[in-house]
């Protein structure tokens, strides 16, 4: 009965190393890692840890620590998850771009924005940040049809109902207009008309018109009162505009291609303006109230004769 007590559990470190020797190759292995599955001594332990299954080690290879995960990238366009997952985020992949959507027929409503944002030329839609208030507004006010709930509507506008959208800096995408010099509005006026003028003409030919207006949009809404002013100062001679109101305007700036269509500057839709809600309805409302007396489509009118 000498050996009783002498196993691995009580026997100390040699009772130990001889058990691990004892057992089959896998027993070894788990308890003592590669050197113990061969039947190579390694140092004893009360508690051996089982080895971690890595390839390194199988293979022998010194181990490599994974990099440290830095983050996930940001979204393009960044915004809120809840923006995200309600498709308002920017969209991943190379930018559409953002043209003219003036629709084949004349139009009763032409709107001009000063330049497309980052948004709304990777969306390819008008208006299509999340802060802009462009489709709350124009369904309320009356100028577009109570469908209009998002900015996607801009393709149907032109058709549907006959609202059109362009910006002065067609092409020139940037989320800050004020970046945007009056030496930029210079260059970009002469482009700018040619689209307008371009535009009245194709629509007055389709329609079948006589006369060279019947193509023009029956009104001209600028969305905000910077892109107007620019238009109006570029080749002013001597002090420059520093101000505009509201509603229709009487004095149309140089060079302006659409003599037959009444010219209306309206409030900026952006977030970033600081107008109250009211503030900012309030010419869309009485530009609605005018706009319900054109009918779509577009009768010509060209006169007799």
């Amino acid at each position: 009965m000498l050996g009783l007590g002498r196993g691995p559990a009580a026997g100390g470190a040699g009772g130990a190393a001889r058990a691990l020797r004892m057992a089959s190759p896998f027993e070894r292995f788990r308890r003592g890692g590669p050197a113990a599955a061969t039947g190579a001594e390694s140092a004893p332990s009360e508690d051996v840890p089982s080895p971690k299954k890595s390839s390194s080690r199988r293979s022998g290879a010194e181990p490599t620590t994974p990099p440290k995960k830095r983050g996930s990238p940001k979204k393009l366009g960044g915004g809120s998850p809840k923006r995200a997952r309600a498709g308002r985020a920017l969209p991943v992949g190379p930018p559409k771009g953002l043209g003219p959507k003036f629709g084949k027929q004349p139009l009763r409503l032409l709107v001009v924005g000063h330049n497309p944002s980052a948004h709304a030329w990777a969306t390819g839609h008008y208006y299509s940040n999340p802060s802009n208030w462009m489709w709350k507004i124009l369904p309320e006010s009356g100028v577009a049809p109570a469908w209009v709930r998002a900015c996607e509507a801009d393709d149907r506008l032109p058709e549907e109902a006959g609202i059109g959208f362009v910006d002065v800096g067609c092409g020139h995408p940037g989320t800050e207009s004020a970046k945007f010099s009056s030496e930029d509005f210079k260059v970009w006026a002469e482009g700018f008309y040619r689209r307008l003028s371009e535009m009245a003409a194709e629509a007055g030919e389709r329609s079948g018109c006589t006369c060279g207006r019947c193509g023009q949009p029956a009104f001209v809404a600028f969305s905000g009162k910077r892109q107007y002013l620019e238009l109006m100062n570029v080749g002013r001679v001597g002090r420059k505009l520093s101000s505009v109101t509201t509603g229709p305007q009487e004095e149309l700036p140089p060079g302006w291609p659409l003599q037959f269509s009444q010219v209306w500057v309206c409030t900026s839709t952006s977030g970033a303006s600081a107008l109250t809600n009211e503030a900012r309805l309030a010419p869309y409302r009485a530009l609605a109230e005018v706009l319900r007396e054109v009918p779509w489509p577009r009768p010509l009118g060209c006169p007799p004769g």
